[in-house]
């Protein structure tokens, strides 16, 4: 038993000090923002939450340049903010920061993905915007995981060995669908 607490006390000064790294503050806001999503039931404060870790991510990608960066992005609609290939701003920049990037998602893009599964509709109801979450999920299967290209005149399935799901998508995805499945009166047909 105390080896264990020894561990977690270890564990714990262990965080603390990446904490105190340039980055590793907003790593571990990011975490804790993350886990709060998880066992958040309340639509109102999962966006906020949702926003929130949108703009943690911008400070840890770009520093100083986070506002200059959601002001940027502001334009774009929702749905295509979590995407690589849409997101032409994030692009951008990232390959302003490194020579390497070659479009594939960053937890910027996760982000997004995350906000754009929480909005809510716009006027005095605070209600999911049902519309946005089915858009965004079925983007999401289409391109991401089926492999379905969306061409100017009809789709082409490339299949889904052509298609990987970034691992980067996982872990908030499955946790947007708990969440979705636990709540009252939605139709899983």
């Amino acid at each position: 038993l105390q080896r264990k607490s020894e561990r977690s006390a270890s564990a714990s000064a262990l965080e603390c000090l990446e904490a105190m790294e340039p980055g590793g503050l907003a790593r571990h806001v990011s975490q804790q923002l993350t886990r709060m999503l998880d066992h958040v039931r309340d639509v109102v404060l999962r966006e906020q939450l949702a926003d929130l870790l949108v703009d943690v991510e911008a400070l840890r990608t770009f520093g100083a340049g986070a506002a200059d960066y959601l002001k940027a992005v502001a334009s774009l609609p929702v749905a295509e903010r979590w995407r690589p290939l849409k997101n032409e701003v994030l692009a951008e920049r990232l390959r302003g920061q490194s020579e390497g990037y070659s479009g594939g998602f960053r937890e910027l893009h996760v982000a997004h993905l995350v906000s754009s599964l929480n909005c809510l509709r716009k006027g005095g109801l605070k209600e999911p915007d049902v519309d946005l979450h089915v858009e965004v999920l079925q983007l999401l299967a289409d391109e991401y995981i089926l492999g379905i290209k969306q061409g100017a005149e009809v789709a082409v399935t490339v299949g889904p060995a052509a298609c990987v799901v970034a691992p980067l998508l996982l872990a908030p995805l499955l946790a947007h669908c708990t969440f979705v499945l636990g709540c009252h009166g939605i139709d899983s047909g």
